[in-house]
């Protein structure tokens, strides 16, 4: 089916699954809601619930986690820019997010309540 009706997603959104194994051993709830650039693309590859990267940087991404209940935050390397590129690069600089760890250049982070 994929590789008929939905050609070259695996190089797409593929990467999506290392990202979710990531999480679930972090002990993320099934439940968990992430915020990642392609949401549809996610809940394909993973089954979790998703909600898209807003732009507007970092006070936009709090303000879509508080109002959507979403947990973690997925940064890709292409099309990350402004403060959510120095999220990117610099981790350890932002306390209102717990980075969880790199898969397939993809960063994920918990957002602190």
């Amino acid at each position: 089916f994929a590789i008929r009706v939905l050609p070259n997603w695996e190089r797409e959104d593929g990467h999506y699954a290392g990202v979710e194994t990531l999480l679930l051993q972090q002990g993320a709830p099934s439940d968990g809601i992430v915020i990642v650039r392609n949401p549809p693309g996610y809940n394909i590859v993973t089954g979790r619930a998703a909600i898209a990267l807003p732009t507007g940087g970092i006070a936009s991404v709090l303000a879509v986690a508080e109002r959507y209940d979403a947990r973690y935050l997925v940064l890709e390397p292409l099309g990350t820019t402004g403060d959510l590129r120095e999220l990117y690069d610099h981790p350890d600089r932002f306390p209102e997010f717990i980075y969880l760890g790199e898969a397939d250049d993809d960063r994920l982070y918990e957002i602190v309540r």
